[in-house]
């Protein structure tokens, strides 16, 4: 079932987003892995148009919200937690969080930020990035939020966080350890871009909604055909030499943790079922290795001047494995 549902999904995104098919597939993982998404880009790459067509083609209810270097922990709530429609009432409603699918686009202006990381992060944690409400929904899923002015509300379940930027230097180690994977929305190619424009000049792109792939009784039977994925011994093995080995060689600063081993696994899982099989492979843990490990190590900082990435410590790892 799955296997039918990743490339129904797929080509529904392609027809409003070129060209973005491995991401599509990815997030899709994390999704019926129970995870979460950072998707990195620079601006005007579609990635809202993406999200809204991911969550189109999942059957589910998707809201929208941006933040800045400017936006207070005030105005964080009114957009998360209170309604729109009556922002001044005395009783909270849910807002754009309990969203099914809830898209929280970050933009920071870097040139505006203190260029020494340790001021930066401090003024992130303190003023710019009032996080800890995502991070609540992260850790408390299928359970009541009950820190909002007092108030409990649930979260919907099915619950996909997507975390938009263009960058991550700046976002809490707190919050991007809690998600699952981290993925680059890339440039779609000269041949996809022409098409977009000929889509533009031409008026061509579509009229009506399309209907969506799933139901919610299919995104079900899909989570439990994940969780039935059989795991052999040697996996788990597997996963906890990777895991351990990045926090025992010289070009990392901070390895990854438990979290970040268990997020392997379920991946894995997934990756297996929407590849039609159930049980996992060394290789599903090689192919998940990089989205789910690059945002959890922190690199020497002369490693980083020397321009070597954290995909590229991961791939390293894999290779010796």
């Amino acid at each position: 079932m799955l296997q039918n549902i990743n490339e129904c999904i797929k080509s529904y995104v392609s027809n409003h987003v070129l060209n973005q098919e491995v991401v599509t597939e990815l997030a899709l993982t994390a999704f019926f892995a129970g995870g979460h998404i950072l998707l990195i880009g620079p601006t005007g790459m579609g990635k809202t148009q993406w999200a809204k067509a991911l969550a189109g083609g999942l059957g589910l209810g998707y809201d929208y919200c941006r933040f800045s270097e400017n936006t207070t922990s005030d105005r964080f709530f009114s957009v998360l937690v209170r309604s729109e429609e009556n922002p001044h009432q005395c009783m909270s409603q849910p807002g754009a969080l309990f969203s099914p699918v809830f898209h929280a686009d970050i933009h920071f202006n870097t040139e505006e930020l203190d260029p020494t990381p340790q001021l930066s992060q401090m003024l992130i944690h303190t003023q710019f990035w009032p996080h800890n409400h995502i991070i609540d929904a992260i850790d408390r899923e299928k359970k009541n939020l009950a820190d909002f002015g007092g108030e409990s509300f649930i979260l919907p379940d099915p619950h996909f966080i997507i975390v938009s930027c263009n960058q991550t230097h700046y976002l809490p180690k707190i919050l991007t350890d809690r998600i699952m994977m981290k993925l680059y929305i890339n440039y779609p190619g000269v041949a996809a871009e022409k098409q977009i424009l000929l889509t533009h000049h031409e008026n061509t792109a579509p009229k009506q909604k399309l209907p969506p792939i799933c139901t919610p009784e299919a995104i079900g039977q899909a989570k439990q055909e994940v969780q039935a994925v059989a795991v052999d011994d040697n996996i788990l093995n597997y996963i906890v030499n990777v895991s351990e080995t990045t926090r025992r060689i010289s070009p990392v600063q901070i390895g990854v943790s438990p979290r970040a081993s268990i997020s392997l696994l379920q991946a894995s899982k997934s990756f297996a079922a929407i590849n039609g099989r159930d049980y996992v492979t060394i290789d599903d843990v090689r192919s998940m290795a990089v989205p789910v490990l690059r945002h959890r190590i922190t690199l020497r900082p002369d490693v980083t001047k020397e321009g070597i990435s954290p995909d590229r410590i991961i791939e390293s790892i894999i290779a010796s494995k």
